[in-house]
């Protein structure tokens, strides 16, 4: 009989027993234009712990964002209302819109404390099973693979790679349920008040989504040089500590030095650079909602 090979895996799938395990390089080429969606995607594949009790989480997260949706509702209602210049206050509406608003408020707490307590219990369960994970597919590279990765850039994928994990997992990820059901929400509302407002306000808006995909891909980039400069820092770090006796035995002491100073710098100059690309989100965002107020307090005025 002869012995049959294992199957090497697709870059773009999750590491399992029996399966010939991908190196640094090749995970990192895998990296290479993936978006956001595929991101998340080959992460609940790598992580089914986090598909446990996602539906009420998920749940839960609506429901605090109702609430979000809520609250302005009640404000203007009572306002409009409860507020006459003819009859004066009316005490009972007032009274009971903010009664109704204290109960959603409380409401709204309670569905996002409960969301932020099993998303953080999620997450650590997932951080533990696939440092597990982790650490038993890098048992499986060849001495080969061991030789030509330096110890330090695997503990920088092992450490920082699962710290920014345990972030998106935490809050990163229910932001996407929330802030989407906020925007759906808002664009439903707005319509019931006025759909040519609303009209306006997405023809503002619907060209923010391509140039906001654009600076998201570099910032994927930029992310992905980053964490590798990061990996060669620590590498250089952790053979300057292993290897002391040894370099100051020999005299390498200030090759040493200048090659760390040199991964500090170039890491430095990668964040720099990188962090531009994060710097565009608040003036697109904040430049397009300015534009869109204008254009719907300008329509509203011409229209009466």
């Amino acid at each position: 009989m002869t012995a049959t090979r294992p199957r090497r895996k697709r870059r773009d799938e999750p590491f399992a027993a029996g399966d010939s395990p991908l190196t640094l390089t090749e995970i990192d080429e895998g990296a290479s234009g993936v978006g956001a969606m595929s991101v998340l995607r080959q992460g609940l594949a790598a992580s089914p712990e986090l598909k446990k009790g996602a539906l009420f989480t998920v749940g839960m997260a609506i429901a605090a964002a109702f609430g979000r949706l809520v609250i302005p509702i009640l404000i203007q209602q009572t306002l409009d209302r409860g507020f006459d210049p003819d009859t004066g206050l009316d005490k009972s509406f007032v009274y009971s819109a903010c009664v109704a608003a204290l109960v959603v408020i409380a409401a709204v707490f309670v569905a996002s404390r409960i969301t932020y307590l099993r998303l953080v219990q999620v997450a650590e369960t997932m951080l533990l099973e696939l440092r597990v994970r982790t650490f038993s597919h890098i048992h499986k590279l060849s001495l080969a693979d061991h030789t030509d990765a330096r110890k330090g850039v695997l503990t920088a994928r092992v450490t920082s790679d699962i710290e920014t994990l345990s972030q998106f997992a935490q809050w990163g990820a229910i932001a996407w349920v929330v802030n989407g059901v906020v925007i759906v929400g808002t664009l439903v509302v707005m319509a019931v008040y006025s759909w040519v407002l609303t009209l306006v306000v997405l023809a503002v808006y619907v060209p923010l989504l391509p140039i906001l995909r654009v600076v998201q891909r570099r910032q994927f980039e930029a992310y992905n040089q980053v964490r590798g400069r990061v990996a060669n820092t620590m590498g250089a770090a952790s053979e300057a500590v292993s290897g002391a006796p040894v370099i100051k035995a020999y005299g390498y002491s200030e090759v040493v030095r200048d090659r760390l100073d040199d991964a500090n710098v170039e890491q430095f100059r990668t964040q720099r650079s990188a962090y531009k690309w994060f710097a565009w989100m608040a003036p697109l965002t904040d430049g397009f909602s300015s534009v869109a107020l204008a254009a719907v307090v300008g329509v509203g005025v011409w229209a009466g």
